[in-house]
């Protein structure tokens, strides 16, 4: 593949002003005759690069499966009864923690609660 094609004053001016215009890439590509990846570069170099508001960025993490409050249940039984294993904490608190896996449970003890068997 041969180098691209430099945009010219003229087709740079047309994007700019259907870009302000409200038009969408495709159809400045389609009007202007312009490739769409052109097209798309020349926004994002207009904008200063991709700006996404916090609701729109991904997350890095993954959601927590328990909650402070289930958390600060699961400590005070826990010191209730320090011999408890995690099976019957889920026994115990079967709304809470319908959901949540034995292994889960007993890494939030060892993570969070600083609990040791």
């Amino acid at each position: 593949m041969g180098p691209r094609k430099e945009l010219t004053k003229e087709e740079i001016s047309a994007i700019t002003s259907l870009n302000i215009g409200g038009k969408g890439s495709k159809e400045i590509a389609s009007i202007t005759g312009v490739a769409l990846c052109s097209v798309g570069q020349k926004k994002c170099r207009d904008t200063g690069g991709i700006i996404l508001s916090p609701s729109q960025k991904k997350r890095t993490w993954r959601p927590h499966v328990t909650s402070s409050r289930t958390l600060k249940i699961l400590k005070h039984q826990v010191d209730n009864d320090p011999c408890i294993s995690a099976k019957l904490l889920i026994e115990k608190n079967l709304s809470i923690l319908q959901d949540i896996s034995v292994h889960a449970i007993q890494k939030h003890l060892l993570d969070n609660l600083k609990f040791k068997y």
